[in-house]
């Protein structure tokens, strides 16, 4: 099973992209998020676990307790990436059962552990980047339409756009292939490029 890995930070277009690559190559899909929402469903209320996965109550409870720390936000996320990164071999395993192509995307995907999966399977991986933190913020407050903005929401906005900053560096130095998020009408065919994929 070819592994096509696409990650980034929040707002940049990744599962809509995904979405389409599947399609387009006839390949299953699967949505990194369905991983972290499974795990923290799995581990014990109050367990250290579960804090370290729940990135969201993190942000949150970082706010009412002010003053926000970005850094310390920022290493929760990736901490909570590597959470889902080490299950990702078994899950793999599971779905190469079931499809030669598979296309994985997801906020939870780092450059290491790509790497890490690349060692036991075939990956191609490229990572999609937004560098204007507003653009983020409308991606997010998208998703939100029609909720009552929260004081946390700046804070998560914030935390998506430097864990993206931070996910495209690391991708940079593996070498692997960092695209602008936009234009989107073109994001398709640019990652297919970025992938060996492209439609003919």
């Amino acid at each position: 099973m070819t592994v096509f890995a696409i990650g980034g930070g929040a707002g940049v277009g990744k599962t809509t992209v995904a979405r389409a690559l599947a399609a387009r190559l006839g390949a299953g899909w699967l949505q990194l998020d369905t991983v972290w929402l499974a795990l923290i469903e799995g581990a014990e209320p109050g367990s250290a676990r579960r804090d370290a996965l729940d990135v969201r109550s993190a942000v949150r409870g970082a706010v009412r307790a002010g003053p926000v720390d970005p850094d310390a936000l920022l290493a929760r996320q990736i901490a909570a990436a590597g959470l889902v990164e080490e299950v990702l071999p078994t899950v793999l395993a599971f779905e190469a059962a079931a499809h030669r192509h598979l296309v994985i995307d997801g906020s939870w995907l780092t450059p290491a552990g790509v790497a890490r999966l690349a060692a036991d399977l075939p990956v191609r991986a490229a990572c999609l980047h937004e560098a204007d933190p507003v653009a983020v913020r409308r991606a997010m407050d998208t998703r939100r339409a029609g909720a009552h903005p929260r004081p946390w929401h700046d804070a998560m906005a914030h935390l998506g756009w430097t864990y993206g900053q931070w996910v495209a560096e690391q991708a940079q130095a593996a070498g692997q292939p960092v695209l602008p998020a936009r234009p989107f009408a073109t994001a398709l065919d640019r990652l297919g490029v970025a992938l060996g994929c492209a439609a003919d």
